[in-house]
């Protein structure tokens, strides 16, 4: 069984677009109608939770975020239910690419009540110290980078250019 968990901020969302100066001048950013506004209407993101909601097998959001703007940004694309569980920076386990983290990941996956002994950690993120430690801990790693879609690294599994690639692939290829 794979577990997908995925990063937030410039995996799943563009944060420069987000938070740009004029959407924060525009709207209070610490607000969910600030989340609504510039992620649940936006057609990229829409397609982005669609293609996630079809994904077999649970799924995490791990950030170094707050625990609210990992909520907010799920609730307003409308993935708040397809998420087992956050790991966020007011978790108690640092942030990445410190261990805590990831150990905490590992254990929800442990919970996770499946048949299937054999339970693949995919993760999706765009730093690659990130991607690095996540090895360490035997997970397929999956660099979401526009620019470093070159890049050669033994820790690093698969490279896209962004999320939609990615997840098409794990959409249809078995890992």
């Amino acid at each position: 069984m794979n577990v997908f968990v995925f990063d937030l901020d410039n995996t799943l969302i563009d944060t420069n677009i987000i938070f740009s100066k004029e959407n924060i001048q525009n709207k209070q950013a610490n607000s969910f109608e600030f989340y609504k506004t510039n992620i649940y209407h936006n057609p990229i993101y829409k397609k982005t939770a669609s293609l996630i909601k079809k994904l077999k097998g649970p799924k995490i959001l791990m950030t170094n975020a707050s625990r609210t703007h990992g909520y907010y940004a799920m609730k307003a694309m409308g993935l708040v239910t397809n998420f087992i569980g956050q790991v966020d920076r007011d978790s108690g386990y640092g942030i990445k690419p410190n261990h805590g983290m990831y150990m905490k990941v590992n254990d929800v996956v442990s919970h996770v009540k499946s048949p299937i002994v054999n339970r693949r950690i995919i993760f999706f993120d765009d730093l690659q110290e990130n991607l690095k430690t996540a090895k360490t801990y035997n997970w397929i790693t999956v660099l979401i980078s526009p620019h470093d879609a070159e890049v050669k690294c033994k820790y690093i599994d698969f490279r896209f250019t962004s999320i939609h690639n990615a997840l098409l692939f794990f959409l249809t290829n078995s890992l």
